[in-house]
């Protein structure tokens, strides 16, 4: 049977680890034969034409929920005996929308195993019947009348380890996401990866609880620190972001990878960037991290009022802790990024004033300050329902809400009764500008490039990747993301037909 799995991210400069752990996955433990494409960063439904795929497969955020449907309504009309199958946050959060979309089953929770037991139904049937689809767990799905079935939940797999690292080969890591680039530290080859799943705490503003059931799983340290050579060996980054809710949920493990990392004599060839919570920040983990050549790490200090952080974040954050963390990440020397948001129900133009005094009195490297936007099942979301902002029905597209935050002021999203809002749009604004001042400008990242000239690797990288280069420059369009933009899927489809 053909497989295919869509990123439907087109314009992301991180490769889909999502879908292509998935991919790994079903390449080890499949009893009978599956080929699997993944397609990312090309025309979707030029592909789809291409190739007959029994099951296609594709992952979707709150925020792409739009997206995904619009590009499965195109699909069944190039592939219309082809299994249309969503998968990810939103459809486990809110499964009520697979209803009125275009695909035929949704995966609720973790993947992996689940998509697995479809395709070996479908290998041993040719077709997915409804009786054998209740017998998978995980899975919401349309009977003949329409009428969803929800199945029980999946279990998660217990150990991280039995899964396979991300089908990186099966991406396209050269020609996309293996170029130079800038980054604060310098000119390199920067990728991700995943250690860990879930999260204890439930922010009042973030999903990832209700995803993930409150729970967390850790890869071992030493298949973490045999991803981090693979990735060094075979790929050749000089930088890896750690994605991680968690990273650093237990010191035990961090201090077993920094002590691997060391005797392999990695921490010589690649550093690190993560996020940390700040009321896990101490001196040993951050002693820890400078070991493995943590270079860069993000909080979410989110507020620097008292008792905003407190309805946040609960009881375990405290501005005193942000203070401690900046403080010791300046110590080692550890670029610090913060992340803040503004406009929590119940914020008061006193508590924002704390937040842009906070920024002063302890600067950091970088800020990004955003203004709040509900998602589904969350503390928020529940309270701007009540109030009318958001329903069941809620299209982030139509509501031109991108992504998790807003960069700019959205006067129909102020969930705070508090401030009106043309006084919290006059915080929100001097906000930006404390964010402008710690962005480094398009003209220094150009300059940054000529120091790196005189080093023979990078020039190699360069030359080989200077496609790619020239784009990020601000030199080049890149080829390869125009042929990918929505609005032209349909006129090249119809070119393709007609040639």
């Amino acid at each position: 049977m053909k497989l295919a799995l869509i990123s439907v991210n087109q314009n992301d400069a991180d490769p889909p680890l999502g879908i292509a752990y998935i991919s790994s996955y079903i390449k080890k433990y499949a009893k009978h034969p599956v080929e699997i494409r993944i397609i990312d960063k090309e025309n979707i439904l030029l592909a789809i034409q291409k190739n007959h795929f029994d099951i296609i497969g594709i992952a979707a955020l709150s925020t792409d929920l739009h997206k995904a449907q619009k590009i499965a309504k195109e699909i069944i009309k190039i592939s219309p005996s082809s299994y249309l199958i969503i998968g990810g946050v939103h459809i486990t959060i809110m499964p009520q929308h697979l209803k009125d979309s275009a695909f035929d089953i949704g995966t609720i929770g973790e993947g992996e195993q689940t998509l697995l037991e479809i395709c070996e139904l479908f290998s041993e049937r040719r077709e997915l019947p409804l009786e054998d689809l209740s017998k998978i767990n995980g899975l919401v799905f349309k009977d003949k009348d329409s009428n969803l079935i929800t199945t029980p939940p999946r279990a998660y797999i217990k150990n991280l380890d039995d899964i396979p690292f991300p089908d990186r080969d099966s991406l396209k890591m050269k020609e996309i996401y293996l170029v130079p680039q800038i980054k604060q530290n310098g000119l390199g080859i920067y990728t991700t990866m995943f250690t860990s799943r879930g999260c204890p705490y439930t922010c009042i503003f973030c999903s990832s609880a209700s995803f993930w059931e409150r729970k967390i799983r850790l890869n071992s340290a030493e298949y973490v620190v045999k991803e981090i050579e693979m990735l060094v060996n075979k790929y050749g980054v000089d930088g890896i972001h750690i994605f991680d809710d968690l990273f650093a949920v237990s010191k035990n493990r961090v201090k077993e990878i920094a002590d691997m990392l060391e005797k392999k004599g990695l921490t010589k060839k690649v550093h690190f960037s993560l996020l940390l919570r700040t009321s896990m920040t101490d001196e040993e983990i951050i002693k820890d991290l400078k070991r493995m050549n943590v270079t860069h790490i993000g909080f979410g200090f989110e507020t620097a009022s008292p008792g905003m952080l407190k309805r946040m974040k609960g009881d375990t954050a405290t501005v005193e802790k942000h203070r401690n963390a900046v403080q010791l990440c300046r110590k080692y020397g550890i670029f610090v990024y913060g992340s803040f948001i503004l406009g929590n129900p119940s914020e008061t133009k006193e508590d924002m004033e704390l937040t842009l005094d906070f920024l002063r009195n302890y600067p950091l490297d970088q800020v990004n300050i955003n203004q709040l936007v509900p998602m589904p099942k969350t503390d928020v979301w529940n309270i701007a329902k009540e109030e009318g902002h958001v329903n069941d029905s809620f299209d982030f597209a139509i509501n031109k809400l991108s992504n998790l935050f807003v960069h700019e002021f959205n006067s129909n999203m102020i969930l705070s009764k508090e401030v009106t809002p043309e006084e919290f749009k006059e915080i929100f604004l001097r906000a930006q500008d404390i964010v402008r001042n710690t962005k480094v400008s398009h003209f220094e990242l150009k300059l940054r490039y000529l120091a790196y000239l005189k080093n023979p690797i990078f020039v190699k990288k360069l030359w080989l990747r200077r496609k790619r280069v020239l784009y990020l420059m601000g030199l080049r369009k890149n080829d390869v993301y125009d042929r990918v933009k929505d609005i032209a899927i349909k006129e090249q489809l119809v070119k393709a037909q007609t040639a």
